[in-house]
């Protein structure tokens, strides 16, 4: 079994952050059109925080698994 990495502490509260810049950034680039970049970004949010729950509303929140 591989073990992933899981960030802690000042670490996961930067990747979170970064997650959410990429989810906003998925929205705006979806609303102006450019579907294969927004879904780029929603797929660099999810690298950064595998939980984090990308929703249609616009809403970013972390899910505890």
């Amino acid at each position: 079994m591989e073990d992933s990495f899981k960030p802690t502490g000042q670490m996961a509260i930067a990747f979170l952050a970064a997650a959410m810049k990429q989810q906003k950034q998925g929205i705006k680039l979806a609303k102006s059109g450019n579907v294969e970049a927004a879904i780029s970004a929603f797929r660099k949010a999810l690298e950064l925080d595998p939980n984090i729950n990308l929703d249609s509303t616009g809403k970013t929140e972390e899910t505890d698994p």
